[in-house]
């Protein structure tokens, strides 16, 4: 037999053509090519089937039948097979041949069906994975960490090739990217890539644990922060980044020092008004040219401070600066320090001692004295201290006292007329105002008002002498007269007074 299609001669049974694969029409009944073979006696045409009387048994061995295989048959020369026909015939009784053939055709078609679904799953699952493929985008492909600076002072920056966006713009399947196009929104100045990392910016981020001081050897760690699952909804691409670590490497060695080993951070001053004082103990040359600052203005216990070295220079300038003109580079510029105790305004006459007030002692007894000499005839023997009343007259934003310290006199009057001397003793004061105690204990005078010093005392005594002759001095006669007199001026403002004087 031979195929309807290419004229390729087939085997007996072949539902498709080796050739070309054309299906293989079922052969007419009239020339069945399983005619010749008719020995077995045993399989023999029924005569009881009369209803198709033309198809007779023998009729396949015909003397045309011998001519077939000598000449390719022509589409046109096979006569159409009637259903009537090829179901009498199907009925009739097939031949053991012709049964193996149809179980043979079956078993290749399934086998084919078999065949062509491995080569869809493995179609599907291939296209599965290169569109994966075509589709992400590697960040680490296209991050640069780079060191620059001296080695123990080195930094590190992270750039990201803005060929990245492009590809991911390129990669990207988005509602308006055929519009975009479309409408030639890109140019030189503005990208693709700039219009993709626009509106991805928030989704893509990455930090490095350390970026700064850093010396050849140190490991710095860049990790990343992608939302994924948003970028691929939105915007059908998949970009995918590993955390790593890096070795710091490159940076340029040279010599260094820490100029804060050099120098002694103070604060003084009135708290809430505090200032920072530095004391340099080395004597490079170095510090002549570069000091140390800080906005030290109004400072309070408990603040912290940022002195600088360098004052205001930019650090890697002024690393680069130091290292061409001094051969070495500071480890550090900035250093914080926490404010300690300040002085403080006295507000309560507990808190003055006599060692506290070694300072001030001084002027204090002279302006006592001053007061007892206003007599000529007077001899000053002693002036001892006895102890201070203190008027606090601070407000929520002013703080502020008056001081009176407190001496007993011991004078000597001296009769001119008749030499005749005696004994006198009285109270008296020195007062001042601004009173405070610095951090060891110490006492001084405020600032702006320890110009003034010390005053004597407003108040008189007189006393006369067993010669009847009168003297007067600047005191009291009584510690009771001090406190009365104190007491009135503190009444009339309204603010307390305290003392530490034992009776």
């Amino acid at each position: 037999m031979f195929c309807e299609n290419c004229g390729s001669k087939l085997e007996e049974g072949t539902l498709f053509c080796g050739s070309c694969g054309a299906k293989v029409a079922a052969p007419e009944i009239g020339f069945q090519s399983q005619a010749p073979v008719q020995p077995q006696t045993s399989v023999q045409p029924q005569t009881p089937v009369q209803p198709q009387a033309p198809v007779q048994p023998q009729a396949p061995v015909q003397p045309q039948f011998q001519s077939a295989p000598q000449v390719a048959p022509q589409p046109q020369q096979y006569a159409p097979v009637q259903p009537q026909q090829y179901y009498s015939q199907a009925n009739s009784g097939a031949t053991p041949q012709q049964g193996a053939t149809k179980k043979k055709g079956k078993k290749g078609l399934v086998i084919f069906i078999i065949i062509l679904v491995v080569l869809l799953i493995a179609g599907g699952i291939g296209g599965f994975f290169y569109y994966k493929h075509t589709r992400q985008v590697k960040l680490n492909d296209f991050v640069k960490v780079e060191f620059a600076g001296y080695d123990s002072m080195g930094n590190a920056t992270v750039t990201i090739d803005e060929k990245f966006w492009e590809e991911v713009y390129d990669k990207s399947s988005f509602k308006d990217k055929r519009k975009l196009e479309k409408e030639e929104r890109f140019d030189d100045f503005f990208t693709s890539g700039n219009y993709i990392e626009s509106k991805l910016e928030d989704k893509v981020s990455y930090k490095l644990d350390k970026d700064s001081d850093l010396k050849n050897g140190d490991e710095v760690s860049l990790t990343f922060k992608i939302n994924e699952e948003s970028i691929k909804e939105n915007y059908g691409v998949v970009i995918k980044a590993d955390d790593k670590k890096i070795k710091v490497k490159g940076l340029e060695k040279v010599d260094t020092f820490n100029p804060f080993d050099d120098v002694e951070v103070t604060f003084a001053g009135l708290d809430g008004k505090g200032q920072a004082a530095f004391n340099v103990t080395s004597t490079d040359k170095l510090y002549s040219k570069y000091n140390f600052t800080c906005n030290s203005a109004n400072l309070k216990k408990g603040d912290t401070v940022t002195v600088k070295f360098g004052g205001n220079k930019d650090k890697d300038k002024l690393c680069k600066e130091m290292a061409d003109e001094y051969g070495k580079v500071p480890t550090e510029t900035e250093k914080e320090f926490t404010v300690g105790e300040l002085s403080h305004i006295v507000t309560d006459a507990s808190e003055i001692t006599e060692e506290g007030l070694a300072k001030i002692m001084e002027p204090a007894r002279n302006a006592a004295i001053a007061g007892a000499q206003v007599e000529s005839a007077a001899t000053v023997d002693s002036a001892n201290y006895v102890g201070a009343y203190l008027i606090n007259t601070s407000s929520e934003n002013t703080p502020s006292n008056f001081v009176f310290l407190v001496f007993k006199m011991d004078v000597t009057i001296k009769d001119v007329s008749t030499g005749k001397t005696e004994k006198v003793s009285y109270y008296t004061y020195a007062w001042s105002m601004g009173l405070l105690k610095n951090p060891d204990g110490s006492l001084q005078l405020r600032d702006e008002t320890s110009k003034l010093g010390f005053e004597e005392c407003v108040d008189q005594v007189r006393y006369t002498a067993s010669t009847g002759k009168k003297y007067i001095f600047m005191g009291v006669d009584t510690l009771d007269h001090i406190n009365q007199s104190l007491a009135e001026v503190a009444g009339e403002t309204g603010v307390p007074i305290t003392n530490n004087i034992s009776n």
